[in-house]
């Protein structure tokens, strides 16, 4: 058993954020960050979310619709899924070797 927790190590990360202003938004991260629009989504005709990448960095801007209210509490909440990093074939975590299975 370990005497401290192990660190919290990621090659990738996702985020899926809801914005007021697609247009303003989508500006700020393609413009000013730099990233790289890889898909727009459309519902009905009309411009609902766009993702972005940036190297393994993946964000989803959806606009919100204010279905939930437009008075609600925001910026609170947080969600998060982990991967498991890929074994080698004798089932250790796999940290550079040639032999690597699955995907992060």
């Amino acid at each position: 058993m370990r005497s401290e927790p192990e660190s919290f190590r990621a090659r990738t990360l996702s985020a899926s954020l809801t914005v007021k202003d697609l247009a303003k938004s989508l500006a700020w991260y393609h413009d000013v960050v730099g990233f790289s629009v890889e898909r727009e989504h459309r519902r009905e005709g009309t411009l609902r979310a766009i993702s972005l990448s940036a190297g393994d960095v993946r964000i989803l801007i959806n606009l919100d619709d204010g279905a939930k209210g437009w008075d609600r509490a925001k910026g609170e909440g947080f969600s998060r899924s982990n991967r498991s990093p890929p074994t080698c074939l004798g089932g250790r975590a796999c940290s550079g070797c040639a032999t690597r299975t699955g995907s992060s």
